[in-house]
């Protein structure tokens, strides 16, 4: 047996589908960078324009109920228009009827991998982080919304120095 007839996605293994279409195209689902109680996200590319976006795919209850969850997840996407909050491209609808939702996120990583990959953050790369999550906090606050899983999983970080010196490096929930 071949080794690509055994490969399988992390998208596969999971269950949901590898590409999913919205109004704005079709996307292709790669790894799997966070899983959490109401959905797990994924890397994907933009099938037509090969640009890297995030998608989350969202969870149903084993009978399928949502309990309108997802409805308030996406009218507060819509609402939520800041630099550090990252922007909803489209909307997307499994072939098993889970909802989904592509986030721009280009080359980004979440500040969770950062961590990780680079070990202790400096006090200055945890001061800007810090200022900019408690804006993008400020706003969602002002709107009458609350953030109820804020994590270094959550937070997704772009332009670290080593990778992109001339970018300010932004962080966005």
């Amino acid at each position: 047996m071949a080794t690509d007839d055994i490969s399988l996605s992390i998208a596969e293994i999971l269950g949901v589908d590898t590409e999913v279409s919205g109004e704005d195209g079709t996307y292709v689902l790669g790894d799997c960078f966070f899983s959490g109680v109401t959905g797990d996200a994924f890397r994907c590319v933009h099938k037509e324009s090969g640009t890297p976006m995030a998608i989350k795919v969202g969870k149903l209850a084993p009978d399928g109920a949502t309990d309108g969850r997802y409805e308030r997840e996406i009218a507060f996407m819509r609402s939520a228009r800041h630099p550090n909050i990252v922007r909803l491209i489209d909307e997307v609808l499994t072939s098993d009827g889970c909802p989904g939702w592509v986030f721009e996120m280009g080359e980004a990583e979440t500040l969770q991998t950062l961590i990780v990959s680079a070990g202790r953050l400096t006090p200055d790369a945890v001061r800007r982080v810090g200022l900019q999550l408690a804006r993008a906090l400020k706003h969602l606050h002002d709107l009458g919304l609350v953030h109820r899983d804020l994590t270094p999983g959550h937070v997704i970080w772009e332009g670290r120095s080593e990778r992109k010196a001339a970018v300010e490096p932004r962080a966005q929930i």
